[in-house]
């Protein structure tokens, strides 16, 4: 599948993968296997429970109650809960964000719980199928509505760009406006050497360089995949060593 193209919060485009019909539809099935198994356990909780419970109206729709409504909001409340995954998307490694880039808003997470009636439940799932087909975008009515969409997650970083260099007392920051930077900043300049790592990105590389002097108000000589290591590098040291200094 294509990958779509997320302008963040830092205008830096970022590609991510949406997720396959087939993975979505793997992961609709994972959550039913969770639906079936709680009802196995309401009932044989509420085959062991005395009858006395359901002597009353009242207490038979309160005990009955106790055992639907968590089925109702599970989608909701997983995907706020486990930051836009379900049992079944977290078993696929597949999760919903929004079109920016960001975490959804309960709000968003609320219009695609809503429409699920229509994109699953009035029509069967072939309305959220031809949608998702057809978007390009691996959105579902809701997600068009919410204007989020579910991407695979992929590995952010390898092990070797985790593995920072050991840095001493005695290291020269060269960029000390590196705190000016967030831990969001990092970890997209660790994804955009990543990337281009696996498939030699040189323009994404030269996008975040110029959108990072432009946010630190810098100039350098380095070239850009150099600014970009050179950043990682002054960061570390920062980090390690910034309120010793």
């Amino acid at each position: 599948m294509s990958k779509i193209k997320i302008r963040t919060a830092q205008n830096v485009e970022v590609a991510f993968t949406p997720a396959s019909i087939g993975d979505r539809i793997i992961a609709y099935l994972i959550d039913l296997v969770v639906f079936f198994a709680w009802i196995i356990l309401f009932s044989l909780i509420a085959s062991g429970l005395n009858d006395r419970i359901f002597s009353d109206r009242i207490g038979t729709i309160f005990f009955f109650a106790i055992g639907i409504i968590p089925l109702m909001f599970y989608d909701l409340v997983c995907e706020i809960w486990f930051n836009g995954q379900s049992i079944g998307k977290r078993a696929r490694n597949i999760k919903v964000i929004k079109l920016d880039g960001s975490a959804p808003t309960i709000s968003a997470y609320i219009l695609r719980w809503l429409f699920r009636l229509i994109d699953m439940s009035l029509f069967g799932p072939w309305v959220s199928v031809i949608a998702i087909a057809a978007g390009g975008k691996g959105q579902r009515l809701g997600d068009l509505v919410a204007g989020t969409t579910v991407i695979r997650i992929e590995p952010k970083v390898s092990l070797d760009l985790l593995r920072q260099p050991v840095l001493d007392e005695a290291y020269e920051v060269m960029i000390p406006e590196v705190s000016l930077l967030s831990d969001a900043d990092i970890e997209i300049i660790r994804q955009v050497i990543q990337r281009y790592k696996e498939i030699n990105d040189t323009r994404l590389v030269g996008q975040t360089a110029q959108k990072l002097k432009e946010i630190m108000q810098v100039e350098s000589a380095l070239d850009d995949y150099a600014f970009l290591e050179q950043i990682l590098s002054d960061h570390t040291f920062l980090m390690a060593y910034g309120d010793e200094s």
